[in-house]
Protein backbone atom coordinates (compact mmCIF):
# COMPACT_ATOMS: atom_id res chain seq x y z
CA UNK A 1 0.00 0.00 0.00
CA UNK A 2 1.31 3.44 -0.91
CA UNK A 3 1.90 5.85 1.95
CA UNK A 4 -0.13 9.06 1.83
CA UNK A 5 2.63 11.11 3.41
CA UNK A 6 5.58 10.15 1.20
CA UNK A 7 6.81 7.41 3.54
CA UNK A 8 7.47 9.74 6.48
CA UNK A 9 6.65 8.29 9.87
CA UNK A 10 3.45 9.63 11.39
CA UNK A 11 0.90 11.82 9.70
CA UNK A 12 1.89 15.27 10.96
CA UNK A 13 3.44 16.22 7.60
CA UNK A 14 0.01 16.22 5.97
CA UNK A 15 -2.08 17.18 8.99
CA UNK A 16 -2.93 13.66 10.16
CA UNK A 17 -2.55 12.48 13.73
CA UNK A 18 0.64 10.57 14.43
CA UNK A 19 -0.91 7.11 14.24
CA UNK A 20 1.49 5.47 11.82
CA UNK A 21 1.72 6.05 8.10
CA UNK A 22 -1.96 5.56 7.21
CA UNK A 23 -4.87 7.89 7.94
CA UNK A 24 -7.56 6.64 10.30
CA UNK A 25 -10.24 7.06 7.62
CA UNK A 26 -10.06 7.16 3.83
CA UNK A 27 -12.58 9.55 2.23
CA UNK A 28 -15.06 7.45 0.25
CA UNK A 29 -16.92 9.47 -2.42
CA UNK A 30 -20.09 7.40 -1.90
CA UNK A 31 -20.06 8.12 1.84
CA UNK A 32 -19.47 11.83 1.21
CA UNK A 33 -22.40 11.97 -1.26
CA UNK A 34 -24.69 10.16 1.20
CA UNK A 35 -23.66 12.52 4.02
CA UNK A 36 -24.25 15.55 1.79
CA UNK A 37 -27.72 14.24 0.88
CA UNK A 38 -28.76 13.76 4.52
CA UNK A 39 -32.21 15.28 5.18
CA UNK A 40 -32.28 14.77 8.99
CA UNK A 41 -32.21 18.15 10.75
CA UNK A 42 -30.01 18.30 13.85
CA UNK A 43 -29.95 21.07 16.47
CA UNK A 44 -26.44 21.98 17.51
CA UNK A 45 -25.06 24.42 20.03
CA UNK A 46 -26.26 28.02 20.16
CA UNK A 47 -29.49 27.28 18.26
CA UNK A 48 -27.72 26.21 15.07
CA UNK A 49 -29.67 23.75 12.93
CA UNK A 50 -27.97 21.74 10.20
CA UNK A 51 -28.30 18.66 8.01
CA UNK A 52 -24.63 17.90 7.46
CA UNK A 53 -21.23 19.29 8.35
CA UNK A 54 -17.87 18.93 6.67
CA UNK A 55 -14.33 19.83 7.64
CA UNK A 56 -12.60 21.96 5.02
CA UNK A 57 -8.83 22.31 4.93
CA UNK A 58 -7.99 25.94 4.17
CA UNK A 59 -6.98 27.71 2.12
CA UNK A 60 -9.09 26.43 -0.77
CA UNK A 61 -7.61 27.25 -4.16
CA UNK A 62 -10.10 29.15 -6.36
CA UNK A 63 -9.92 26.50 -9.11
CA UNK A 64 -11.11 23.85 -6.60
CA UNK A 65 -14.40 25.71 -5.90
CA UNK A 66 -17.11 24.11 -8.06
CA UNK A 67 -20.06 26.32 -7.11
CA UNK A 68 -21.28 28.81 -4.53
CA UNK A 69 -24.92 29.17 -3.51
CA UNK A 70 -26.69 31.61 -1.23
CA UNK A 71 -30.01 30.90 0.46
CA UNK A 72 -32.99 32.91 -0.72
CA UNK A 73 -33.64 36.10 1.24
CA UNK A 74 -36.60 34.44 2.96
CA UNK A 75 -36.55 30.83 3.97
CA UNK A 76 -38.09 28.76 6.73
CA UNK A 77 -35.66 27.45 9.33
CA UNK A 78 -36.39 23.72 9.58
CA UNK A 79 -37.45 22.11 12.87
CA UNK A 80 -34.75 19.89 14.35
CA UNK A 81 -35.55 16.20 14.62
CA UNK A 82 -33.14 15.83 17.53
CA UNK A 83 -30.59 17.85 19.45
CA UNK A 84 -26.97 17.09 20.13
CA UNK A 85 -27.44 18.28 23.72
CA UNK A 86 -30.17 15.64 24.19
CA UNK A 87 -27.74 12.97 23.01
CA UNK A 88 -24.97 14.15 25.33
CA UNK A 89 -27.23 14.08 28.40
CA UNK A 90 -28.08 10.39 27.90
Amino acid sequence: MQSLNGGREGGAAIGLPRQGTRPLAIPDPAVIEAHHGNRTVIAGRYGTVFRNAFTVVCPVAPERIRSVRSPPERFAVPQAEFSLSDMIRR
